[in-house]
């Protein structure tokens, strides 16, 4: 991959909930957070390397919202950059 290109890279898990009857139903287990008040957090960093040479990172978080739409998290703590 050359400079300036784009990279996607698919990826996918898999939700666990503990305890008794857990929906094995597609789309079941996210609604069930729903209606518990429970909330779904994607988190992760980003590190590449830069026209220059230096390695730069970035961190993120999103929640999951109702919509089933992800939204950053407001804290420095979560979403940064060098």
């Amino acid at each position: 991959m050359g400079v300036g290109e784009s990279c996607v890279i698919q990826l996918k898990d898999k939700i666990e909930m503990w305890g008794d009857n857990i929906p094995t139903e597609s789309g079941r287990t996210l609604r069930r957070y729903e209606q518990e008040n429970w909330c779904v957090y994607v988190m992760g960093q980003i590190r590449y390397r830069d026209e220059g040479g230096a390695e730069r990172f970035m961190g993120f978080c999103r929640k999951r919202m109702r919509n089933g739409r992800y939204r950053p998290v407001k804290s420095p703590d979560y979403e940064y950059e060098d």
